[in-house]
């Protein structure tokens, strides 16, 4: 059910509207995509609250008296105290040997592993099987997980927020946007930069391609721009300064007092 808030009139002659979905279930309706993590995370949180309570209270043991007269209301007992029984009365603690303790452990790693997994899902996506880690890396980029789908369509929403901007002040150039969907690090090992730069070293590879593979593993750093960066070391600017070198200092003679006369 949709209901008038305003109303006016625009110079465009569609409405400018443009919406980002997740997990669509109908028109302007969807599902939150981690929904599944979000309440795994409260059941985790509830079973651990749980445990917690049961640890305290049953680390505690209980003082248990046998034999004892039923017409004495009130029996103090802690270390400074002692306990007068009638003839074969006893008295001795009972504690939980806490066997269920175990159960409830495996299940709060459980909850853990679930919320791990469908994390990683979220991620690689939904193919979960036993991989290596090389496979693993290979397949982090594929199109079907949920951060990468929700990445796509907030992209795609600037893209037409863009265009309703141009038609809104009737300009031709239209940008666009890009919404990083590295979710994963993908830094270099110290052998693989070493390996391109014997590459580069004998001419397999320009220096073009050597940083922008250093850029892209993460070594040189988000900021770092490879064509400036190219354009300096062809000027020679890498190794200019405004300021001459220090001329070194002669070290002065040191006069000996037996030579003043």
């Amino acid at each position: 059910k949709f209901v008038k808030v305003d109303e006016g009139t625009t110079s465009l002659d569609y409405i400018p509207f443009a919406v980002a979905y997740s997990n669509k279930v109908a028109f302007l309706e969807s599902r939150p995509p981690m929904q599944d993590i979000a309440e795994l995370n409260l059941l985790h949180y509830q079973k651990s609250s749980d445990f917690d309570n049961q640890l305290r209270i049953s680390s505690v043991p209980l003082l248990c008296l046998f034999g004892f007269p039923q017409a004495s209301e009130e029996v103090s007992a802690g270390p400074g105290e002692a306990i007068a029984f009638p003839e074969g009365a006893r008295a001795e603690f009972v504690e939980i040997k806490g066997q269920s303790f175990q159960y409830q452990r495996d299940r709060i790693k459980n909850l853990e592993d679930q919320i791990n997994t469908l994390a990683l899902a979220a991620i690689l996506g939904q193919k979960l099987v036993a991989e290596t880690a090389a496979s693993q890396e290979i397949q982090r980029s594929q199109g079907d997980s949920t951060l990468m789908i929700v990445a796509q369509q907030l992209q795609d929403m600037i893209d037409n927020c863009l265009v309703f901007h141009a038609n809104y002040l009737n300009i031709a150039e239209i940008g666009n946007a890009f919404v990083n969907r590295d979710f994963l690090g993908q830094r270099l090992a110290p052998q693989e930069i070493q390996a391109m730069q014997g590459l580069w070293s004998s001419g397999a590879i320009s220096q073009e391609t050597l940083l922008k593979q250093l850029a892209e593993g993460e070594i040189l750093g988000d900021d770092f721009d490879v064509e400036e960066e190219i354009e300096k070391t062809q000027k020679g600017d890498m190794i200019e300064t405004d300021e001459p070198m220090p001329e070194a200092e002669e070290d002065e003679p040191v006069e000996d007092p037996d030579d003043e006369d």
